[in-house]
């Protein structure tokens, strides 16, 4: 039961990738391959300021290997008619 009490040595979470803000990255409620918004809630709640997580074009992703995602950008998008 103690052991469950004690804080961990090394709590550093790291989502491997920058968000909106600088502290985003370091942030476990960063969701940086949602294709909509990049957090759990509509507007960061440990922000002074009203920042919205919304992104301004959705995010489009490619699975390049399993486990494995790459960003892709609209001219790398083709349509198939």
């Amino acid at each position: 039961m103690r052991l469950l009490m004690e804080e961990p040595e090394n709590d550093q979470y790291d989502s491997g990738t920058d968000g909106i803000l600088p502290e985003c990255r370091s942030c476990r409620l960063h969701r940086p391959f949602d294709p909509v918004q990049t957090c759990v809630y509509r507007y960061c709640p440990y922000s002074v300021d009203e920042v919205s997580t919304l992104r301004t074009q959705p995010l489009r992703l490619v699975i390049v290997a399993p486990g494995v995602l790459r960003e892709v950008n609209q001219s790398e998008l083709h349509t198939v008619s």
